[in-house]
């Protein structure tokens, strides 16, 4: 389970599905790929999205999925207050991602993100026009943060540290097995007819264009 827990604020950068923001793990992990097909909140949805007059938008239905769901979310939505970006919390405060492996991700990139944790989140939701890139980059910050304690935590245990590289590959494989799972459902969802007008370009091709060219 990650220990990155947002604190919902806005609601309009936290992902329903890919966040742990119920403090129960992330969605998606509880759930599954067919979360998104069978509730119809589609992958990249926000909290915000899900609750946007002040109660959950849920569908009808006693699906096992759903009925699944509907265990996991809270009684009451979050209070959503508009123009206040969500927090994104460790369990002991706010954490800034590494430069080296941080920056390690935009060596082909014209972007130059900044490096401070509340500048990095008001960045992603305003980095590229393109929606899936931003959500790249989203992963991508999560991803780092959570490999770094991750690292700092098998430090204090084995007292054997990983090299930068090393850490940077592994976040690489994590990310485009994530992003390959992504790019399956949205196959699966467009073959039944419910593929989004954003669903041309796959997230696996975005990341090998602007992140890891070849």
């Amino acid at each position: 389970m990650s220990s990155l827990m947002p604190r919902i604020c806005s609601g309009q950068t936290c992902l329903f599905w890919h966040d742990n923001w119920t403090g129960l793990g992330p969605l998606s992990d509880i759930i599954g790929e067919l979360g998104p097909m069978v509730t119809g909140i589609t992958s990249m949805a926000k909290v915000s999205d899900v609750c946007p007059e002040g109660q959950w938008i849920l569908p009808r239905g006693r699906h096992p999925l759903l009925l699944m769901l509907r265990q996991c979310l809270p009684p009451l939505p979050p209070s959503l207050a508009l123009g206040s970006a969500d927090v994104f919390l460790w369990r002991n405060g706010l954490v800034d991602p590494p430069a080296g492996i941080w920056l390690a991700f935009f060596r082909h990139s014209a972007f130059t993100p900044p490096m401070s944790f509340d500048t990095v989140q008001s960045w992603v939701t305003s980095s590229s026009p393109n929606s899936k890139l931003k959500q790249i980059y989203h992963f991508i910050f999560h991803a780092v943060v959570y490999c770094v304690w991750k690292e700092r935590n098998s430090r204090l245990h084995n007292g054997t540290p990983k090299l930068e590289h090393v850490l940077v590959k592994e976040i690489q494989v994590l990310l485009r097995a994530r992003l390959s799972g992504l790019d399956s459902s949205s196959r699966l969802t467009s073959s039944l007819g419910t593929a989004s007008q954003n669903s041309s370009q796959s997230y696996i091709s975005i990341w090998f264009q602007f992140i890891q060219p070849g």
